[in-house]
């Protein structure tokens, strides 16, 4: 039973939503109170964190792709979102989709993506900019877990590519541009 309900105490988790203009917003209408944005590294490392441990995920693709995204029904916490994950180096991406009425897909209506409606996703791809929110912000528990396996097996790809040592790279620019030739193998 909620130790709040009932008595005299006010429940602290809804007088603090409440101070900070968000209590009893719908899910478009949320948004990152502007005093967050003054938070320290830490802070803003732990509200980051909160809110991808509930509506982000590590995605690996058949392809082999991964990433890191957070899907949202609010366009404002979106943009706030990825505003606060510049603050530790991390790039992203923005895009929008419209989630149509009629729309099946039991986990996306689990985590909490409205149909009849648009969604923000943030994705994060680099693996340099993965390994950043790793080391600066992370996830808890599976999520955790499942990005650190993405990451080491990319860590290994990664090892096995031969490179051109930078020095040579304008002579193969020239050469190749010279000859019509593109990047591709």
């Amino acid at each position: 039973r909620f130790p709040y309900r009932g008595h005299s105490r006010k429940n602290p988790l809804t007088e603090m939503l409440r101070e900070f203009g968000l209590h009893g917003l719908k899910s478009p209408d949320r948004f990152i109170p502007d005093r967050c944005f003054s938070f320290n590294e830490a802070s803003v490392a732990r509200l980051l964190k909160g809110l991808f441990n509930s509506d982000g995920s590590v995605v690996k693709c058949k392809s082999g792709r991964t990433s890191i995204s957070y899907v949202t029904a609010s366009e404002t916490l979106a943009r706030d979102v990825q505003h606060l994950l510049t603050r530790f180096g991390i790039w992203s991406n923005l895009s929008t989709e419209y989630v149509p009425e009629s729309y099946t897909d039991k986990a996306r209506r689990s985590s909490g993506v409205i149909r009849g409606g648009w969604i923000w996703r943030i994705v994060i791809e680099r693996f340099e900019d993965m390994d950043k929110f790793r080391s600066k912000i992370g996830f808890s528990g599976g999520k955790s877990a499942k990005l650190d396996d993405v990451l080491s097996v990319r860590l290994k790809k990664a090892n096995c590519i031969d490179l051109f040592p930078s020095e040579l790279m304008e002579e193969v620019h020239e050469s190749r541009v010279a000859n019509g030739l593109g990047w591709s193998v």
